[in-house]
């Protein structure tokens, strides 16, 4: 028996050390602009439209934590055909690369690093979809995950063709309009806060400054963006309400007077966590015509869920005063 286990010990213990790295992707051209293409990707909520994984199994359970579409959001799934696991955002780079950290729970435990990346080529857009790892043990010696999840991205990214194809077909062009910002005075709470966080910000903030009454009846909920760091995630931004010239701020808040000054603006009408569409539109309208950007920005919001149910009849006002 001891000679026996001296014999099988050395393959025990070789088994027990092999490993193989792995990096597996697929990449497709997808007839639309980048930015279109990222609003399918950076958004979990969207990936039930084209991800291979929802079409096997509809009746998984999926729970959602965090701001989607930012750093540290995460879904998490159940299923008895698919198992369990959790997905988060680690990274990313707007309308480039998109990062993500899966943790596998069931059937078997396990974890990888995945990646989509987006860049503007001739015909559209190049969409790589990938993730990398490794894999321990006697496993590694015979798992082909090339073989075994190189089709699901293959389909998947056939998915989002499909998807971000028909958006774009239907993405109405937004209209860079100039005039001039007659200045305004605004009753405001502001901070430096973590984009994640934002929403929360909003919600335990916003009604303080409605309770002091000081509003105009033409007034309209907005926000004013001094910073956007997403390198740190982080924005230096005040909730704010117009409010007559003169006006007292009382204690707690304060009074932000922003002067007259030439400015463009974009009236845009979808869903809150679209609004990046109208400052990418604004900000290659700037260089194309050599304009300087003066913070804030400027985000009104005019129609909003108070006032309708339809997300995509929300209209947002994004204005940018210029130097």
């Amino acid at each position: 028996m001891k000679k026996l286990l001296l014999l099988i010990l050395p393959l025990i213990l070789f088994l027990s050390a092999c490993k193989k790295d792995y990096n597996v992707s697929r990449t497709i051209i997808i007839n639309a602009p980048a930015n279109v293409v990222w609003q399918e990707v950076k958004y979990f909520k969207n990936w039930e439209k084209w991800s291979p994984w929802y079409a096997k199994d509809s009746l998984m359970e999926l729970t959602y934590l965090g701001e989607d579409g930012n750093i540290e959001s995460s879904y998490s799934w159940k299923s008895e055909e698919l198992g369990s696991g959790e997905i988060k955002n680690v990274g990313m780079t707007e309308n480039e690369e998109f990062l993500y950290h899966t943790y596998f729970f069931e059937p078997w435990e396990s974890e990888s690093d995945g990646y989509i990346t987006l860049k503007q080529v001739e015909g559209g857009t190049e969409v790589t979809w990938g993730f990398k790892g490794v894999i321990k043990g006697i496993s590694s010696l015979f798992i082909n995950l090339d073989k075994m999840v190189g089709p699901d991205f293959e389909a998947g990214l056939a998915t989002l063709k499909l998807v971000s194809e028909e958006m774009a077909s239907k993405e109405v062009p937004l209209e860079v309009k100039t005039f001039m910002f007659p200045g305004q005075d605004y009753l405001a709470i502001r901070s430096q806060i973590d984009i994640a966080s934002m929403e929360a910000f909003y919600a335990e903030n916003f009604a303080l400054l409605l309770e002091t009454g000081l509003a105009t009846k033409e007034s309209h909920s907005t926000n004013l963006y001094y910073t956007w760091d997403m390198e740190n995630m982080k924005t230096d931004m005040a909730i704010a309400l117009p409010v007559a010239k003169g006006i007292v701020a009382p204690e707690g808040l304060s009074i932000i007077s922003l002067p007259p000054a030439k400015a463009i603006y974009v009236d845009f009408y979808g869903p809150y966590e679209e609004t990046a569409k109208a400052h990418e539109t604004m900000e290659v309208f700037m260089v194309e015509n050599n304009l300087t950007f003066a913070a804030p920005a400027i985000e009104e919001y005019i129609i909003g869920p108070e006032e309708e149910t339809d997300p995509a009849k929300w209209l947002t006002k994004v204005v940018y005063m210029l130097k």
